[in-house]
């Protein structure tokens, strides 16, 4: 049985090292301390480099990494984490007094006496929290280090004068490594052994002045309620928890109202209204495949969609950056070693879980605009709001706003929040990252619903900008040609003036055709117009490419499955629709040469080749205009 457990992970750390090695030198790794140390931005909201480098804060939560994982697997996951956008790893230094990690060994050797901690010939506790930091800076990771978890200091594990000695350790030990952010705290009340985190913390911040502190609060609490006036503390965290509405269980001083749970924005409203006004994040939101209430494993789990909605209400709610979890990752299940919580997933494999692979896309967001005048502003959404997952929430800057949308339903906007006389609009869509261009519009409020529909998880931002602004470039468009029963469509929604080409060639023959689209009919209920006004933004990479859908067209079916499915737009056009010439037993080649402006070259192309008279095939030509620029 051993035998089976172990030789997939050994398996698995081979291709891990191989893996990360070959992604060192395709990625360059972007060191955000080249700007200097992080400080708190001049309003108080944010945080910054010392040049004024905006940093938006996306945690990841790998608690149990210093104590579960080795050296391989340790370089591995924070290569994942950097690839997927991550800035700031969260970790437990102390899981326990003493804690052992993955190699035997022991934090404590002498109790709170650290005078011998390093031992020759030894690779000791501290030195594989030496390896992981320092890997950790070389792919430009902050790591979040609660000093030690809450629960030993409660059992009376760490008095005030071990807790000086402790700090004193910490501090000199790390106070010249670039990528250290200060955790006091751990899953704790600040009212229990208060003393005890308050000479952490002094004794840690008497030595080191380089780095930023803050508490690490128990769930449904926020380090505003004890520590907002300590000097110490720079900037608040609070951990809005895992229960959903309704799942208080009267085991906390909560400070939002009953069947609030799940409004982690409230957190951030309340600690943004207390003096002197402090940045502000979730330090620990509902995780992804955790269960609702943590502690019931019959319970439903917590989804990609949900840990979405906690990221988007916080964040528009004036937090400053946010903090992923995921329930396999936070205790890295791996073959041999079990979990709580009902985690039974590999961490490996919960990788590709679609809440760890879409969080970059909220930073990506944040920071494609002016980062530091941002400020939540509910004034935007004009007439009714919803409650609960109805509830719209907005943040605007001085000329642009968004506004978040969980479900879907219709919400009134008023544009006149912002500055221009006209606004161009887009749709977000936070799963993947994905514009849409809605158009240009007037002052004034606006009512506005995405095509797909009411329905919970359904969730995009509607972002509005001042149209003399570029933040967003409209130069792009999309294409998709469908072949149904030897018969060849070309729908679009495409900016004015786009000029796009198909030129059909018979395979048997070889024989071209170049189609141009008719205009001025109506073709399957849908307007064929020679202005292509509408723009639909596909994901955007450095390399723009053709993509095959998966899906194909149904015979009979007035629009591609994926429209309906993904989009359900009225607003796209038929280019046209043509049989090949000479129509064979076999489709013929179908090329498509596309350019943003007349004047443009073509930037793509796309082909089928050899498909079946009868075959329905379909795909996706997407452009890459200059937006979302990921800066970290």
């Amino acid at each position: 049985m051993r035998k089976f457990k172990i030789l997939p992970l050994l398996l698995l750390l081979l291709t891990l090292a191989t893996s990360a090695a070959a992604q060192k030198k395709t990625q360059k790794t972007y060191i955000p301390w080249s700007n200097g140390k992080l400080v708190v931005s001049e309003e108080g909201r944010y945080l910054k480099h010392e040049n004024g480098t905006p940093f938006f804060w996306l945690g990841e939560t790998g608690w149990l990494l210093p104590e579960r994982l080795n050296r391989d697997e340790a370089e591995y996951y924070l290569e994942q984490c950097k690839r997927r956008g991550y800035n700031v790893i969260q970790v437990q230094t102390l899981n326990n007094v003493p804690s052992m990690n993955i190699y035997g060994q022991y934090s404590m050797t002498d109790g709170y006496n650290f005078k011998n901690i390093n031992q020759k010939g030894v690779y000791g506790y501290w030195d594989h929290m030496d390896y992981i930091i320092r890997t950790a800076a070389k792919k430009g990771l902050y790591i979040g280090m609660v000093c030690i978890w809450g629960s030993p200091v409660s059992h009376g594990e760490m008095n005030v004068d071990q807790a000086k000695a402790y700090g004193k350790f910490l501090a000199e030990r790390y106070k010249d490594e670039p990528n250290i952010i200060w955790f006091i705290g751990g899953d704790i009340r600040g009212d229990v052994k208060t003393a005890e985190w308050e000479a952490l913390a002094t004794s840690i911040k008497a030595i080191d002045k380089n780095h930023l502190m803050t508490f690490h609060p128990r769930g449904r609490t926020t380090s505003a309620t004890w520590f907002n006036n300590a000097p110490w503390l720079d900037f608040n965290m609070f951990q809005s928890g895992h229960r959903r509405y309704g799942q208080r269980f009267g085991d906390g001083d909560y400070p939002i109202e009953e069947n609030t749970e799940e409004d982690n924005w409230r957190f951030v409203e309340r600690s943004m209204a207390m003096k002197p006004m402090k940045p502000v994040i979730d330090g620990e939101p509902i995780y992804e495949e955790i269960p609702h209430g943590l502690h019931d494993e019959n319970e439903l789990l917590w989804k990609d969609y949900d840990v979405r909605r906690y990221a988007y209400w916080s964040v528009f709610a004036g937090s400053f950056g946010h903090t992923y979890g995921h329930n396999s990752i936070m205790q890295f299940i791996k073959p041999g070693v079990g979990g709580a919580y009902g985690a039974k997933k590999p961490w490996y494999d919960a990788l590709n879980d679609p809440g760890y692979n879409q969080m970059k896309y909220l930073k990506n967001l944040m920071l494609t605009f002016p980062f530091f005048e941002r400020v939540p502003d509910q004034s935007v959404i004009a007439g009714q709001n919803g409650e609960r997952y109805d509830r719209a929430i907005a943040t605007r800057g001085n000329d642009y706003l968004m506004v978040y949308n969980y479900t879907g339903r219709p919400m009134e906007v008023d544009f006149s929040k912002i500055s221009g006389a006209k606004k161009n609009a887009w749709w977000y869509t936070t799963k993947d990252g994905k514009l849409e261009y809605i158009g240009e519009f007037d002052n004034g409020v606006h009512k506005f619903q995405h095509d797909s529909g009411y329905s919970s998880g359904n969730d995009h931002v509607l972002i509005v900008v001042d149209s003399s602004k570029d933040y967003v470039k409209k130069d792009c468009y999309i294409c998709l040609v469908t072949i149904v029963a030897g018969q060849i469509i070309v729908y679009t929604e495409a900016y004015e003036h786009t000029k796009i080409k198909i030129t059909i060639s018979n395979s048997l023959s070889g024989s071209p055709a170049t189609h141009r689209p008719n205009h001025g009919k109506r073709t399957a209920g849908r307007m064929e117009t020679p202005h292509y006004r509408r723009t639909l933004h596909g994901p955007f990479r450095s390399n723009a490419r053709w993509h095959a859908l998966r899906r194909d067209v149904g015979s009979g079916q007035r629009t591609p499955p994926v429209y309906r499915q993904r989009y359900r737009t009225s607003r796209y056009l038929v280019l046209g629709r043509q049989y090949p010439p000479n129509a064979g037993p076999e489709i013929p080649s179908v090329r498509m040469r596309m350019a943003g402006k007349r004047s443009q070259r073509a930037y793509g192309m796309a082909q089928f080749n050899r498909l079946s008279r009868n075959r329905r095939s379909s795909a996706w030509a997407f452009h890459h205009p200059r937006h979302n620029r990921e800066r970290a």
